[in-house]
């Protein structure tokens, strides 16, 4: 946790092949994907979605979830 930001290092996880980058978001404590695909931290909306420092899914990270 830095700030406002919450970073996970996912090297260690093991996920089924072909596995979704929601499905991996929805093993992480206090994440939610909701059935509209909306990302939540403990409640809060979440606005933007690094991976490796790149912002990639500009404000609509729900992109991610939808794919």
């Amino acid at each position: 946790m830095r700030g406002d930001t919450l970073e996970y290092n996912v090297e260690y996880l093991t996920m089924q092949p072909n596995a979704t980058l929601e499905e991996l978001l929805r093993r992480f404590p206090g994440l939610e994907v909701d059935v509209n695909g909306n990302i939540t931290y403990h409640g809060q909306k979440i606005e933007h979605l690094f991976v490796d420092g790149q912002d990639i899914f500009g404000s609509s990270p729900t992109m991610v979830t939808r794919i």
